[in-house]
């Protein structure tokens, strides 16, 4: 058996993610409330309070939906959808979070650079560990 299948199994990766995603979740709604500061997010690039809402409710929603599409491959959510679109949909996943994590390395405020820049690298392999399996 291949090490990565027995070192990290698909429902732990899954649940990983499910776990970080709604930590994460939580991070922008407190970025939405004021809580945090909103020049960590999106590269320190936020000009005002209308540009960080719109960018806060994306990050949000891609978040929900990558939960979605993850629980239906963990067989949390019981809906019947063809195995390749799953597939699909997590490769695509892989592929926004390594452009995330691109985003990341490259931002202005260290704290987003090199925590999430760190954080985004974890869950792209996590992500990539499901549909190869």
């Amino acid at each position: 058996m291949n090490t990565m299948n027995t070192l990290i199994t698909i429902d732990l990766a899954g649940n990983l993610l499910l776990v970080i995603f709604g930590a994460l979740m939580l991070f922008h709604l407190l970025v939405i409330l004021g809580a945090i500061p909103y020049n960590i997010v999106w590269g320190g690039r936020i000009k005002n309070k209308s540009q960080m809402l719109k960018l806060e409710l994306i990050s949000i929603f891609v978040l929900l939906t990558a939960s979605f599409i993850i629980s239906i491959e963990l067989g949390y959510v019981n809906i019947i959808i063809n195995d390749l679109v799953i597939s699909g949909a997590l490769w695509v996943l892989f592929f926004l979070f390594c452009i995330n994590t691109l985003g990341n390395i490259k931002a202005e405020n260290p704290f987003e650079k090199y925590v999430f820049g760190f954080l985004t690298t974890i869950i792209s392999l996590l992500v990539l560990r499901l549909p190869i399996s």
